[in-house]
């Protein structure tokens, strides 16, 4: 064979095989049209038509349907074995009609595979629905790899759909969705809407209706809903406002943020940052883990959680939170409040009623509190600032301080110092091996403790006081009594020193008793040390 005809040979080959690597796109479009007279209340069915599906509605009482279908990479004889083998029909059905669209090889979707491999190319489909139909009908879809719109339809819809969109706009009736794999939008909807996605980010706007979700895995997002919401939610992030009746939560692993709630708010997580703002009744929160913050509840507000740490702040009810390991901070409560808690930091500032904490470990810091206070602490250093009521504070190890408490005072400690400071009622106090330092005392005081130092001064108002009875061991007792007090009082210390600006009955060393007073306050001081009396100046 000559060099020229071997030249030839290799050129048309080399053509052969580029015109195979980079083929010449071909499309063609074809549009099918439909209608049929409906009647009112009926119901427009779509199955299995894997196509982008758009539904509106007009006055007229028929149905109309315009199938949109365009083709790639086929030749001309393909073209119109295609075109010959496809259905498109509205035909009466159950309870109204169903409108069919049926091209070959159509389970692929509304873009696929067509007569396999044509020279290695694979065809390309796409269906695309346009409908109109009369405003009160229903609408049932079920559909797979196709985008759905639906706008001004007052009738019940319900949608099933596949990898598409589902947007639903301007309509009426009670709605059914079931989504996956594509965004999910729902705007002024006027009915209850029944929504369940996977995979599927969700926006609702402006619903008169009630609201029920069941969703995984991408963010929920609702605005304006009157009626009830109810959500069941796993690993997707909450965030909504204005909500018209109760609102119930079930979700995990992703932040809730919600505001404006006029009915009652629950919420069951885990791992979830949450945070609420404006809610009109109670709030029930079952959460671990993660922060919860709230601002403005009107109802009580209820917390069982684990290591998460809670703010809270302009609550109307009462408050009752059970929590461990992360700090409570409460502020502006109008009810009681009642924390147990374990290695957590309290903190409250400004509560109107009385408070209750059972805690562990960590400090507790009290300020501006309208009632009565109760603490069973253990390990736990206590401040209390401002209390209008009566104190009942128990720890250990730690110190108890308090100041400016207008009800009575009753410390226990173990091995915790305790320093009282302007409190106007009785004060009773059971301690050892710390100091006891009391100032500005207005009624009677009785100490009882085991090596611990007491001392007393700054008596503000002798009026209140009936007795004062002081009693240690092994530590010194000084107390500072006005000078314009009557006394009656009786001493003892078995090793120490008694030094006294007042009459004093020395009951170790039996001397007679001062002269009775009915009028003196009685006091008692004892312990093994130093005891001084003085008078203040």
């Amino acid at each position: 064979m000559s060099t020229s005809k071997i030249l030839l040979l290799l050129f048309l080959s080399i053509s052969f095989l580029n015109a195979k690597g980079n083929p010449i796109t071909r499309t063609d479009q074809k549009t099918y049209k439909e209608s049929v007279v409906s009647e009112e209340g009926k119901t427009v069915y779509l199955l299995d038509c894997n196509a982008d599906i758009f539904i509106t509605s007009h006055k007229s009482d028929s149905i109309s349907a315009k199938a949109y279908l365009e083709i790639e990479d086929m030749s001309s004889r393909q073209e119109k074995q295609f075109y010959e083998n496809v259905t498109f029909e509205i035909v009466p059905f159950q309870k109204g009609y169903r409108i069919v669209l049926d091209v070959p090889n159509s389970e692929k979707g509304s873009r696929f595979s067509f007569f396999g491999i044509n020279f290695g190319n694979s065809v390309s489909i796409h269906k695309a629905l346009h409908i109109v139909v009369p405003h009160n009908q229903s609408i049932i879809i079920e559909n797979k790899y196709g985008d759905i719109e639906i706008s001004d339809i007052n009738g019940k819809i319900e949608v099933d759909n596949t990898s598409g969109e589902i947007i639903l706009k301007r309509s009426s009736g009670n709605t059914i969705l079931n989504n996956r794999y594509a965004d999910t939008k729902v705007g002024k909807l006027k009915g209850n809407l029944n929504l369940k996605t996977t995979s599927s980010e969700i926006d609702l706007r402006d619903i008169e209706g009630d609201v029920k979700i069941e969703a995984a895995y991408k963010p929920i997002h609702f605005k304006n809903i009157s009626g009830m919401l109810e959500i069941n939610s796993t690993s997707c992030d909450l965030i909504g406002e204005n909500i018209g009746s109760d609102c119930t939560i079930d979700g995990a692993y992703k932040p809730i943020k919600i505001k404006n709630i006029d009915g009652r708010l629950k919420i069951n997580s885990t791992s979830s940052d949450i945070n609420l703002k404006n809610i009109a009744r109670d709030v029930f929160i079952e959460s671990n883990y993660k922060p919860t913050e709230i601002d403005s509840v009107q109802g009580k507000l209820t917390i069982t959680g684990s290591s998460n740490e809670v703010i809270a702040s302009r609550i109307n009810g009462d408050v009752d939170i059970l929590n461990s390991y992360k700090p409570v901070i409460l502020t502006k409560i109008s009810g009681a409040v009642k924390l147990r808690t374990e290695s957590s930091d309290i903190e409250i500032n400004n509560c109107k009623s009385d408070v209750d904490i059972t805690s562990s470990y960590k400090p507790v810091w009290l300020r501006h509190i309208g009632g009565n206070v109760t603490i069973d602490g253990n390990s736990s250093e206590v401040k209390m600032e401002n209390v209008e009521g009566s104190v009942n504070a128990h720890s250990s190890y730690k110190g108890i301080s308090g100041e400016n408490i207008n009800g009575n005072a009753t410390i226990s400690g173990t091995s915790c110092s305790v320093l009282l400071t302007n409190v106007s009622g009785n004060i009773d106090v059971d301690n050892e091996y710390k100091y006891v330092i009391l100032k500005g005392t207005g009624g009677s005081i009785k100490v009882h403790g085991n090596s611990s130092p007491i001392e007393i001064s700054d008596i503000k108002d002798i009026s209140g006081i009936n007795e004062i009875n002081l009693f240690t061991t092994y530590k010194p007792i000084t107390l500072e009594l006005p000078g314009n007090i009557e006394t009656q009082i009786s001493a003892s210390s078995k090793y120490g020193k008694i030094k006294s600006a007042f009459p004093v009955y020395f009951v170790d060393e039996d001397i007679a008793p001062v002269a009775k007073n009915e009028n003196a306050v009685k006091i008692s001081v004892e312990t093994t040390a130093d005891i001084t009396i003085l008078k203040k100046k």
